[in-house]
């Protein structure tokens, strides 16, 4: 059975597995603590970050009651924290042992540790248990309470495996399409959810549905005034300093696979507000400085094309990357483009910028 290399874990899963307190199902009667005791104790460390402390009370607690669930999936989420994956599947899996219908955590960990059959598996039985508790909250209060968001999120892992482990499989396109869906009809706002839709349409050349969907994910998490039109820059100016730093920011890997997304499909403004962005983030990513000078060149701007992908070009040996295909599509679009002219020395600001950055380095050094 293969296992991924570890993940970071997606917002909600670790507070998930450390959530209400379920009874414990055995004590040693010579501790003074329950495992509920230590639990509480658990969480408080695990929210100050102090993952190692947080491992040494679950290690206590394991030796009050080995098979107490809640424990299990605390004790993996910790060991994944401490980049000891292996452990954690083993953890994970003795608690699916032990109460395979119930709990939706240990099955989402799984699915994100495994990989391609295996990890739809888990994913499929874990939406299962989510989507039961879902509906029983309707009706009664649950132990492990889940919101739309989460059975969302959840949908958007299984159908991501549709376009990567799994995308060969012969009812792919089928699959990643139903569970997209799903993930759309419990939250018809989520970011995630409509840029995996909007990759999906590209996928099947279906560019305009493509554009639509992914131009409202963004705008989902841009702010307001780097968006495009009159009603977007009134709704700018209407909107509060509070309201737009509530709209949460995808992850930088997100941002990234959404610019390409916006550029494929001719959304190139939009494409320079997210890249601009994820240079302010973080200017040594090599596939941001490429994906800037291919917006510029498609724009049929040579010369700020031309200045990012010799950047991009120059980065790319500084940081000896591997990415042929890349670097093969960085050396036909300056090839096409040319050597240039004097008149075209003038640095856009980001590089300007990052040069500077380098030199600081440089002279810290």
């Amino acid at each position: 059975m293969g296992k991924k290399s570890k993940k970071p874990i997606k917002p909600g899963m670790a507070s998930a597995a450390s959530g209400k307190k379920s009874k414990t199902a055995g004590s040693d009667t010579s501790s003074k603590y329950t495992v509920e005791d230590l639990l509480v104790k658990i969480d408080g460390l695990m929210e100050q970050f102090e993952f190692e402390a947080a491992q040494k009370f679950c290690e206590r607690a394991l030796q009050i009651d080995s098979n107490h669930p809640q424990l299990l999936e605390t004790t993996a989420a910790i060991s994944l924290e401490l980049g000891l994956p292996d452990q954690a599947y083993e953890v994970l899996r003795r608690a699916v042992e032990l109460n395979p219908d119930t709990g939706h955590v240990k099955y989402m960990y799984l699915g994100q540790m495994c990989d391609g059959a295996e990890a739809a598996q888990c994913y499929v039985k874990g939406l299962t248990i989510m989507e039961q508790l879902a509906m029983a909250q309707d009706s009664a209060a649950s132990s492990q309470p889940v919101s739309r968001e989460d059975v969302c999120v959840g949908y958007c892992s299984l159908a991501e495996l549709y376009l990567t482990d799994l995308c060969f499989e012969e009812n792919a396109a089928t699959l990643c399409c139903r569970y997209v869906s799903k993930a759309l009809e419990m939250c018809p706002e989520n970011a995630e959810a409509l840029q995996l839709m909007a990759s999906l349409r590209l996928s099947e050349s279906n560019s305009e549905e493509a554009k639509q969907l992914i131009v409202k994910s963004v705008d989902t998490w841009l702010p307001k005034e780097q968006q495009d039109g009159d009603q977007v820059a009134a709704a700018a100016a209407a909107a509060s300093p509070a309201e737009e730093n509530e709209r949460p920011v995808p992850p930088y890997p997100a941002r990234v696979a959404a610019a390409k997304i916006l550029i494929e499909v001719g959304e190139h403004q939009r494409s320079f507000a997210v890249l601009d962005g994820l240079l302010d983030d973080d200017d040594e990513v090599i596939q941001v400085w490429y994906l800037f000078g291919w917006a510029h060149y498609n724009c049929q701007e040579a010369a700020d094309a031309r200045t990012y992908l010799i950047h991009a070009k120059e980065l790319s040996a500084k940081l000896e990357c591997d990415d042929a295909d890349m670097l093969a599509h960085i050396g036909e679009l300056l090839t096409e483009l040319g050597p240039g002219s004097d008149d075209e020395r003038e640095e856009p600001a980001a590089v300007a910028a990052a040069a500077d950055d380098n030199e600081e380095e440089e002279m810290e050094a």
